[in-house]
């Protein structure tokens, strides 16, 4: 498959992908050029949620820091209700190819790259960041750049973090994203091909998948464990999500 896109937009893609700088920013592009003069190209960007922290940080850099590689971006939130599914996907992918746009770069989930099959029969050029696109036979030739990491690699970075913070021995769970979904298999074998080669001492007690990437879904899974394990009966969770780490965070303060 081919992954070809103008320079312009794998430069803005690499430059949003450093979004942990997390600056503040407006949802919505600004400015008639990148040095005072010259016309901005329109960049619009999907992100799969504004409720999720990382998600929002992510979106704003990419607003802030469009103009710096020439585009002047439109950012719209695809999970308008709290709950990523669908239906805010396919309403922000409608309401972009309404406008007079040069390129979309979309932070995907579910069947995205099938509805951004439309921007490139127009020459509107595509571009993914941050989670890798799930390729279907209908969008098996999109041309499009993706910048970030392999699911695999997510999770081995995920393990490699964790590790430094683990006892001999230890017993961890994992929560993961709905089960099915590319992203939730690869970076579970990230992490558990990761801890098989770098730490074999370390015991994955238990994996479970929510059905909505929702905070309020990993706490109770979270709770459920503490009631079959007990309070110290392991020793850490992954998650797969700054979505779940929050569920997780506010469980703990209850158990506090």
């Amino acid at each position: 498959m081919k992954k070809r896109l103008l320079a312009t937009l794998l430069a803005a893609s690499v430059a949003v992908a450093m979004a942990a700088c997390g600056r503040g920013g407006s949802s919505s592009g600004g400015g008639d050029s990148a040095d005072g003069g010259e016309k901005l190209n329109k960049l619009g960007y999907i992100s799969a949620a504004w409720s999720d922290d990382y998600c929002k940080r992510l979106n704003d850099a990419i607003v802030e820091h469009g103009p710096e590689y020439g585009f002047e971006v439109e950012a719209l939130n695809a999970s308008p209700n709290g709950m990523a599914d669908v239906t805010g996907y396919i309403e922000a992918t409608e309401a972009l190819a309404q406008k007079n746009i040069d390129a979309i770069l979309c932070q995907p989930l579910f069947s995205v790259p099938d509805m951004l099959m439309q921007f490139q029969q127009k020459d509107v050029k595509v571009g993914f960041v941050n989670i890798v696109p799930q390729i279907s036979d209908s969008s098996k030739d999109l041309d499009f750049c993706y910048a970030g990491s392999s699911e695999e690699a997510i999770g081995a970075q995920l393990a490699e973090s964790m590790s430094s913070g683990l006892k001999d021995g230890a017993k961890i769970c994992v929560i993961c994203l709905p089960y099915g979904q590319d992203n939730a298999a690869g970076r579970l074998k990230g992490l558990q091909d990761w801890f098989a080669a770098n730490r074999p001492d370390i015991e994955i007690l238990e994996v479970n998948y929510v059905e909505r990437n929702e905070a309020t879904l990993a706490q109770s899974i979270f709770e459920d464990w503490i009631q079959k394990y007990g309070v110290g009966g392991f020793d850490g969770v992954a998650t797969q999500s700054s979505m779940q780490t929050q569920g997780i965070v506010e469980s703990m303060k209850l158990l506090a």
